[in-house]
């Protein structure tokens, strides 16, 4: 499984077997994130959450292992091809109820109709890290867009960054080239962000060196920012 998603995309994270870490349950913001998710049974307005950059969709089964009603949940990916084999490898495709959408954010004016304002959650594991500056903050904006325009709106993940932020040429990644931010520079751009949505934004921010051993041989100054960035 793990070949012929290389074959469709060579990301080092994928190469690594990642899709068989549930990242998702490792965020400091799980715990509230799921208390939400699992009260949907009582209420009319549901909970929902999106994971960008999806992949094989293993944060949205674990969510659904966890009890989360797979209709809240929802997936975009532009590898269309990335979706099929997470049906593949957890053998779901007739009972896998949550709605994956193939899209590029960065190639179309605004975010799906289905997900514009409708989000409560943005989970977004190992995906803005995969873009320089510019990219990252149009893509940033395209999440705000799926938010819902209410206090406690919420984007949570990780991303690699490093001691000192640094835009750096990474031909192993689409756009080419990598935003390494570190806790400063993550709390800066999130204030770019704001100005640039007409929003205000709670940031919490931590950075280690837990979790990348491998990736770390590759570049010593790397490390892991785990991230909440909440809506005022």
């Amino acid at each position: 499984m793990r070949d012929q998603a290389w074959e469709l995309f060579p990301y080092p994270c994928m190469g690594m077997f990642t899709f068989l870490k549930m990242h998702i349950s490792k965020n400091p913001a799980y715990g509230t994130v799921l208390k939400r998710l699992l009260a949907n049974d009582n209420k009319k307005d549901k909970t929902t959450l999106a994971d960008l950059g999806c992949g094989l969709g293993q944060d949205l089964r674990a969510l659904v292992a966890a009890g989360v009603p797979p209709t809240s949940l929802y997936g975009l990916e532009v590898i269309d091809g990335f979706v099929e084999l997470g049906f593949e490898l957890f053998k779901d495709k007739a009972t896998m109820q949550s709605r994956f959408i193939v899209a590029d954010l960065l190639a179309i004016p605004s975010v799906p109709a289905q997900l514009q304002g409708k989000m409560d959650f943005i989970f977004a594991g190992s995906f803005f890290h995969l873009f320089g500056w510019d990219d990252q903050l149009t893509l940033s904006k395209r999440a705000v867009e799926m938010l819902k325009p209410e206090a406690g709106s919420m984007i949570f993940g990780h991303q690699l960054g490093c001691v000192k932020a640094e835009e750096d040429a990474v031909p192993d990644v689409p756009s080419g080239k990598i935003y390494f931010h570190d806790p400063e520079s993550f709390r800066r751009f999130w204030g770019v962000v704001g100005e640039e949505t007409g929003t205000e934004w709670r940031v919490q921010v931590v950075s280690s060196e837990a979790g990348i051993d491998d990736m770390r041989k590759i570049k010593p100054d790397l490390r892991l920012l785990k991230f909440e960035v909440e809506r005022l």
